[in-house]
């Protein structure tokens, strides 16, 4: 997370695998999944969330607290 964006904006995995978002901005933000799948509750400044995804899809995610924020995870 950069200047109130996810970088890169999409992502792909694979089934098992582990994510790490860290943040960079001087204030928090969160991953959270359209459909509920995944969140990361809130990461503060200079912190990691992480989450690890079982569920393959195509899933769209954005920071709650930045609606602009939104990124793509694919899970294959």
């Amino acid at each position: 997370m950069v200047g109130v964006r996810f970088l890169p904006m999409l992502l792909e995995v694979k089934a098992g695998d582990t994510i790490v978002w860290e943040n960079r901005d001087p204030f928090p933000h969160n991953v959270t999944a359209d459909n509920g799948q995944f969140r990361s509750g809130d990461i503060a400044p200079e912190q990691t969330g992480k989450i690890t995804v079982d569920k393959r899809g195509r899933f769209l995610y954005v920071c709650t607290l930045h609606p602009g924020m939104k990124g793509v995870l694919t899970v294959n």
